[in-house]
């Protein structure tokens, strides 16, 4: 390789760096279903963890291989479901609220969630620069992302820069959340925009949602407990409430 200093490695070690979901077949055009090519190209990553690191600034979670979305509006019409894959999810729209010409994940099914995380190992997954959309909100039981279900641990999650519109039930639903980092993102016509059920408790892991513009959500940030929170920066619009929760 070229470079003082560069280190030779097999092309299969460089390219599992990256794992694109184009070379699986997704096609991105938001008519053909892709929902098969991607779970293909999430498939294709090993159950442990390694890889690269995602390139997030103020992130201090560590990220396995990158699962990289181009351009494109990919149609889905059920779960994609990442297992215990420590894997983090790049897209190009990076513009937050009304990023629309970048990478967009369309999903057809209301009663299924978008990318579901609920099971396996939940340390230090990203997602930046995707838009979700959705079938409209309070038509279903899907969420955006779904981060851990039942007793299971939401540590140290990062979403940043990704657009979340039309959701039927929460855009960013965490279980036992802890050191959970929800920032710049657009969240828009859902039926929750963060809901954090039962927040985990480990001392010093602050959830932080900030910088974030949230419009037309029946409930905006919902903490269903007592979790350490810090909400800084948020932009509310025609909220029924902007933060809420028997916390």
């Amino acid at each position: 390789p070229a470079g003082s200093g560069a280190v030779a490695r097999s092309a299969a070690s460089k390219f599992g760096e990256v794992v694109s979901v184009k070379d699986f077949g997704a096609v991105g055009d938001g008519v053909a279903d892709d929902t098969a090519a991607i779970q293909t190209a999430i498939n294709s990553i090993p159950t442990t963890l390694g890889g690269s690191l995602p390139l997030l600034p103020n992130v201090t979670g560590v990220g396995g291989t990158t699962l990289y979305f181009p351009k494109g509006v990919y149609k889905i019409s059920s779960a994609l479901v990442v297992g215990s894959r420590r894997i983090f999810i790049a897209g190009t729209s990076y513009g937050g609220m009304n990023a629309s010409h970048g990478t967009t994940l369309y999903q057809t099914n209301a009663n299924a969630d978008f990318i579901d995380y609920s099971t396996g190992s939940l340390d230090g997954i990203s997602v930046y620069g995707m838009v979700f959309f959705g079938m409209g909100r309070a038509s279903g039981t899907g969420n955006g992302l779904s981060l851990g279900r039942s007793s299971q641990t939401a540590y140290s999650c990062n979403v940043h820069h990704c657009w979340f519109t039309h959701i039927p039930n929460a855009a960013i639903y965490a279980n036992y959340a802890s050191d959970l980092s929800v920032q710049d993102c657009g969240i828009e016509l859902a039926a929750y925009g963060v809901y954090i059920a039962n927040p985990g408790s480990a001392e010093g892991d602050i959830n932080k949602i900030q910088n974030n513009t949230i419009y037309g959500v029946n409930n905006g940030i919902y903490v269903a407990g007592g979790a350490d929170l810090l909400v800084s920066g948020n932009q509310f619009n025609l909220c029924g409430n902007n933060v809420g929760g028997p916390m």
